[in-house]
């Protein structure tokens, strides 16, 4: 059992639960203005098919994105720059189901979105309230033979915080949020090799405005996050990033809508610190690639220990 992962002693759940995102008409998202439930990126950098040992864990996640919007391959005339913090609470009780360790952790994303458009709406708007409240209820780790720990997790978003049709940024999705994810770690002597699928989907939007009859469907996602680090002392260095295709395209008013998919590539270095008790980790991603969604300069901070 792994009491003590490569360079941190947090969990690596963010893996399956984790949006931090933020609305606006430049998220990364299928519906303009909505962001996936379910934050691609969230667990670059940490082992995240392995677990630590039993107790509860807290961690605190800060970020900066600045970026525009593509659209069928076209660079858009928005800027937008997010500016967020989670705080997320995961608890491993000690508990073994289908002969994996069980655990379980929850968030709750606040962000502050500024949007400066050419394009309706004109001009610069600004938000700021609660994101998503996201919950990973069900999480399974095994720890396998030569260094490979696998991991397999579900997770829900409900909808919460403020959206309103009207507004020109929503902070908030207006729809529920669903995830199947795995992840799979090979650790030993301090060097960490993850893969990270997911596949997440989500209700309609029975409120939108991008459809005449008010309902709106996003395509569900697959994506991989990847991470190769190595821990130099209490040191851990090495290169993160994702890749993010959407599965179908989002329909509106029952139409299909073509040409609507998302894809996206993210990498770039990852840094960390062990101080103990507290672990300190941070990372800059540059979006290579990105059609249909947001792309730019991804900059994390990512502090967490252990209550107990």
């Amino acid at each position: 059992m792994l009491t003590r992962l490569p360079g941190k002693v947090m969990p690596a759940f963010i893996v399956g639960a984790a949006l931090i995102s933020c609305s606006g008409h430049d998220a990364i998202a299928f519906e303009p203005g909505a962001h996936p439930t379910f934050f691609i990126g969230a667990s670059d950098g940490l082992p995240a098919g392995a677990l630590p040992s039993d107790g509860l864990y807290l961690q605190n996640m800060q970020f900066y994105w600045d970026g525009d919007n593509k659209s069928k391959g076209a660079v858009q005339g928005r800027n937008t720059v997010f500016i967020g913090e989670t705080p997320v609470a995961t608890w491993v009780p000690g508990w073994t189901l289908l002969g994996g360790r069980y655990s379980t952790q929850m968030l709750v994303a606040v962000t502050a979105v500024t949007v400066t458009s050419q394009q309706a709406p004109v001009g610069t708007h600004s938000s700021t309230g609660v994101a998503a409240f996201d919950v990973l209820p069900l999480r399974l780790t095994w720890d396998l033979p030569e260094h490979f720990h696998v991991t397999s997790a579900f997770g829900f978003g409900p909808p919460v915080g403020k959206y309103a049709v009207r507004n020109a940024i929503n902070n908030a999705d207006n729809f529920w949020g669903y995830q199947v994810t795995t992840a799979a770690t090979y650790s030993d002597n301090g060097l960490n090799l993850t893969l990270s699928p997911h596949v997440s989907w989500s209700s309609q939007n029975t409120n939108s405005a991008n459809s005449p009859t008010k309902d709106y469907q996003s395509g569900s996602l697959f994506w991989f996050e990847y991470t190769a680090t190595q821990d130099f002392g209490k040191w851990t260095a090495g290169i993160t990033g994702e890749y993010a295709k959407q599965i179908d395209d989002d329909s509106a008013a029952g139409i299909n809508l073509p040409g609507t998919k998302l894809e996206r590539l993210n990498a770039g270095p990852y840094v960390g610190y062990d101080f103990g008790n507290v672990t300190l980790g941070a990372m800059w991603t540059r979006t290579v690639m990105y059609n249909n969604t947001f792309g730019g300069d991804y900059i994390w901070f990512r502090l967490g220990w252990k209550i107990f």
